[in-house]
This record gives structure tokens, C-alpha cells and sequence, in this order.
């Protein structure tokens, strides 16, 4: 009986120490973006892509409660800014369209962005056809003023030569 009670108070206390530990191990990805999320237009440099790329790859996605979104968008960016510009691996660009297709996916306010750099992705690995394709969704979404008309340009250089 004794034997019985201890494996049972045990067992409880197993239970709920993985219990705690799994909430504690959730996290808020937007708290901590800005510290781990250093690319912005104004400063694209190496020991920024690679610092990005580095910190965003050791984040486990399951563990995420909150920003999932932004951490799909962000990674994305992260894959592709490493692949195309430290790499030069179109695998990596690959799978940094499939984060962005998550976070385009998931959230109306990231879709036009996600799109876009899923075009230039697409521009970089010369699948032109699906680039004019997210092209299309890219222009179905975003709103007038936040056209980004260096990809305009180049889209429409492409569909001159094609």
C-alpha cells in the first residue's frame, strides 16, 4: 500500500512539473523580436544577416504562443537574405518561401510584404513564371501607397523579355 501511495504521489508529481515546465517553456516571440531580428532596409550588412539567421534558427516555432506570425515572416526574410546573400543555396531560399507563404498565409497585414519577397525570391532563383504569379496576389493586395516600385520595375522588365 505504501509502495502503491509513493508511485502514485510520484506519478502527481511528474504530472505537474512537466506542467509547469511546458508553460514556462511558451514563449512571446514579440517580446523578444527586436533583439533577435536585426534586418531592416536602412542596415542590411553580413554580421546582421548572419546574426539573424543564427538567432531566429534556434527558436523551436512549437514552443511560440504569441508573434507566431511575425516569427514565420521574420524567419522568412532571415532564409532569404541568407541564402541568396551569404549562402547563394537555393534550398534555403526555398524554405524561405515557405515561411513567408505562412506568414502571408496566416496574417492580411503581413500578406502583401510576404509577397513580395516571395516575388524577388522567385526573381533570384529565375522561376519567373511563379514570380509573375505572386506578382499578381502581391498587386491583388497591397494598397496603393505601399507599392514597392523597384519590384514594379523589375516585373515589368521581365514581362517585356517574356
Amino acid at each position: 500500500m505504501k509502495n502503491t501511495l509513493f508511485k502514485l504521489l510520484i506519478l502527481v508529481w511528474l504530472v505537474v512539473i512537466t506542467g509547469l515546465l511546458n508553460g514556462q517553456s511558451k514563449m512571446n516571440y514579440l517580446k523578444v523580436r527586436d533583439s533577435v531580428h536585426t534586418l531592416s532596409c536602412a542596415i542590411i550588412n553580413s554580421d546582421n544577416i548572419v546574426f539573424t539567421y543564427e538567432q531566429l534558427s534556434q527558436i523551436d516555432e512549437s514552443q511560440i504562443d504569441t508573434g507566431l506570425v511575425e516569427f514565420y515572416y521574420d524567419y522568412g526574410v532571415a532564409l532569404h537574405y541568407y541564402g541568396y546573400v551569404i549562402k547563394k543555396d537555393s534550398t534555403m531560399l526555398l524554405k524561405s518561401i515557405f515561411y513567408l507563404l505562412k506568414s502571408a498565409e496566416l496574417s492580411e497585414e503581413l500578406k502583401a510584404r510576404s509577397f513580395d519577397w516571395i516575388v524577388w525570391t522567385y526573381i533570384y532563383l529565375k522561376d519567373y513564371q511563379k514570380a509573375k504569379t505572386y506578382f499578381e496576389l502581391y498587386l491583388n493586395c497591397v494598397k496603393e501607397d505601399s507599392k514597392n516600385e523597384s519590384l514594379i520595375k523589375i516585373m515589368e522588365k521581365y514581362s517585356k523579355s517574356n
